[in-house]
């Protein structure tokens, strides 16, 4: 679960990737239009393609789980961010940077414009963390609990270098997004924890800090999910609980979607994102002559 850590309120459950549906994110917005009724020519006004800008939009619902805030800040430096209460005072023009502050992502100089006095709670960072972008192609279209965004990302200047497509699905509480990396290296995709209270660039401790690098024409597709739980003992051949390594596999598809080692009672849990079928592999100690013992139509539960 993501949570706002100043006012402890929940913004989505975990984000987790998932295999890509979508060949890129241009096409995941059309078919998101399509499921909805929608254009994807189309676009509502409000979002901004331009150099060194931030705007806002109101998609008419709140997107966080516990939110009172529809709207969504858009940056023209490669950022989305989500309020979770209504924010007040006026949008600034000034940059901001973020300084990470997981292992996993990069401090993104000039990455979002926001409120001046505060930051959304949760900013969604595409792009080449240190290129000063522009944003193109801009278009949204929404029903009254639903919201799709589709925005490009790149080099100013040039629209072909540095690249980065990303588009973004909304209703309350959930969110679902695809992206495509340009053909040039460097992009990421970063999820970045903010002092809702204040406007300090400093990302915050907490659930939901994610850095990615982007490999080169490759699509990634992440979505919200409350994760599944899949749990066990592992008996030894003497009868008691041992430590191994245990992986659980998307039966339809043999996915690996989560590992891990049981602990010396036998104990194991896995969380995954899909409530399908799994098979569990559960290894047996490199010491021992036995094989690998499977479980098959494995149902998580919650």
């Amino acid at each position: 679960m993501i949570i706002d850590p100043k006012t402890g309120k929940q913004i989505f459950n975990d984000i987790v990737e998932i295999t890509p549906l979508h060949a890129n994110a241009l096409l995941a917005y059309s078919a998101w239009a399509t499921e909805l009724g929608l254009s994807d020519t189309a676009t509502l006004p409000g979002l901004v393609q331009a150099d060194d800008a931030a705007t806002e939009i109101d998609i008419g619902f709140p997107t966080a789980i516990d939110g009172l805030s529809s709207k969504i800040m858009q940056s023209t430096e490669g950022s989305i961010g989500i309020y979770v209460d209504e924010p007040p005072g006026s949008v600034s023009s000034s940059g901001r940077a973020i300084i990470a502050v997981a292992p996993s992502q990069v401090s993104v100089p000039r990455a979002y414009t926001s409120r001046a006095t505060i930051n959304p709670s949760f900013v969604i960072n595409c792009k080449s963390p240190n290129v000063d972008s522009k944003s193109y192609n801009g278009k949204w279209v929404k029903t009254a609990d639903a919201a799709i965004l589709f925005i490009s990302w790149s080099q100013y200047g040039n629209s072909n270098l540095n690249k980065t497509d990303l588009a973004i699905k909304f209703s309350r509480g959930n969110i679902e997004l695809v992206c495509t990396a340009g053909t040039d290296a460097g992009s990421y995709l970063q999820f970045f924890i903010m002092d809702s209270t204040s406007a300090s660039g400093q990302a915050l401790v907490g659930n939901g800090n994610f850095g990615k690098q982007l490999t080169p024409s490759n699509t990634y597709q992440f979505r919200s999910v409350s994760l599944k739980k899949i749990s066990g003992q592992v008996i030894g051949e003497n009868g008691t609980g041992i430590i191994t390594d245990i992986r659980a596999y998307l039966r339809s598809s043999g996915l690996l979607v989560g590992s891990t080692t049981s602990d010396s009672s036998g104990d194991y849990l896995i969380e995954t994102a899909y409530p399908d079928e799994h098979y569990v592999v559960c290894l047996a100690e490199d010491s021992s002559a036995l094989n690998a013992l499977v479980f098959d139509r494995v149902i998580p539960i919650d």
